[in-house]
């Protein structure tokens, strides 16, 4: 059977040729003509995660390739090998949690490796809880050209363990969409699903191998705070919606008893735009009054382009990288933010919320928002920097 399973991995007729960008991993192609400026495009790994039989098979007929293998493992040598097969000007990662593409550059110093942040990263299960990375002896051992990042914070944590230059641009689809400059006073609040169904499977929380805490724990904040909103927007007579998670029918019918439990009887919404393409979910978010998360990249974006959000932050004992802005340094409670999931505290910070008017919640943001999720429209930053390294490369 496992046999099988790896035929069916395998790619026969798809065979790459030369090409100035090469992609580590699948990229939509909403991105890939309008940022990148390519539509005929080769991926190491596509979006079901193929591998090219021959090139995997060219790996044991070269001392080099081999040699790739004992230093840093065998898919690291496949990578290489496509590399030197498609032989570009630029290799670009949109998968910067994992870590074998930054074991990459120290075989090709003549091309360029750039990755950008495609989410919300953290210590426990993420990046920066990854042992291979954060071991001091393997110091160096990971590197990249140029890694765009949320913001300059988050930049600081991947230059603290691979060697790289990184440039502060947000998110990439975020960046597609417009500042918000619509104030919604219709009495809609969402709330942004932590629900996943692997999680609830599980007793405990782990990290990379290790134990965190029990999944009850893990799962406190949301199981305080969704009552809590309920009794707030009965008594604002407001409509709560729950924001799904999930992205198949069996999952929907899951988190719609996760949360018809939690809420004890009070009344809310379901809505799961999981069907919708990337702009039109954007799009529907702002047409709520407020949203209110917890720790999602989701809800980072929406700061990021002024959209009203509060944030309700995860206590966990000797655990903070779930903290709101985490890695910045903020205190427990904020005009849009606290630590304290009380019905008070609920009360306060949606009051706030829907008190403040947009010029007022702009001014009041604008010096924390870039410390959080940056906004570069449209992407100008990571496509001159794209368009430099080509021309630089040409005239080499």
């Amino acid at each position: 059977m496992k046999i099988i399973s790896l035929f069916k991995k395998f790619q026969f007729f798809n065979f790459p040729s030369k090409n100035q960008i090469l992609f580590y991993d699948f990229i939509p192609d909403q991105f890939m003509n309008t940022i990148f400026g390519s539509d005929k495009s080769y991926f190491i790994f596509d979006k079901n995660r193929k591998i090219n039989f021959f090139i995997f098979m060219s790996i044991f007929f070269s001392y080099k390739s081999i040699k790739v293998i004992f230093i840093d493992n065998l898919i690291t040598a496949y990578t290489c090998n496509y590399i030197r097969f498609v032989r570009p000007n630029i290799v670009i990662n949109s998968t910067d949690n994992n870590i074998n593409f930054y074991l990459l550059k120290k075989y090709f110093k003549e091309v360029y490796f750039l990755a950008f942040q495609n989410g919300a990263r953290h210590i426990v299960n993420d990046l920066f809880g990854n042992k291979k990375l954060i071991d001091k002896k393997n110091h160096k051992r990971f590197s990249s050209d140029y890694i765009f990042t949320f913001n300059s914070a988050i930049g600081k944590m991947y230059k603290k363990y691979i060697d790289c230059k990184t440039i502060a641009i947000g998110n990439l689809k975020n960046n597609k969409m417009n500042l918000n400059s619509i104030s919604i006073k219709n009495g809609k609040i969402i709330y942004i699903s932590q629900f996943r169904l692997h999680t609830l499977a599980n007793d405990y929380m782990y990290s990379h191998g290790e134990k965190v805490c029990t999944i009850k724990k893990w799962l406190e904040t949301e199981k305080k705070l969704i009552p809590k909103l309920c009794e707030y927007a009965d008594k604002k007579n407001l409509e709560l919606y729950i924001l799904g998670a999930s992205r198949d029918s069996k999952s929907i019918k899951k988190e719609k008893s996760y949360f018809r439990k939690i809420a004890l009887g009070r009344p809310w919404k379901y809505w799961n735009p999981y069907k919708l393409n990337f702009k039109e979910r954007y799009q529907s978010l702002d047409k709520f009054e407020v949203v209110v998360s917890i720790w999602s990249t989701l809800g980072y974006e929406l700061f990021g382009r002024y959209k009203k959000i509060c944030f309700f932050r995860q206590n966990i004992k000797n655990l903070n990288d779930r903290n709101f802005g985490w890695p910045e340094n903020f205190s427990k409670k904020g005009f849009w933010y606290s630590s304290d999931i009380t019905q008070s505290e609920v009360n306060r910070v949606l009051n706030n919320l829907r008190d403040i008017n947009l010029r007022e919640w702009i001014e009041k943001i604008s010096p924390i928002r870039k410390k959080v999720m940056k906004y570069d429209k449209n992407n100008s930053i990571l496509i001159n920097k794209v368009n430099y390294l080509i021309l630089k490369k040409k005239c080499a």
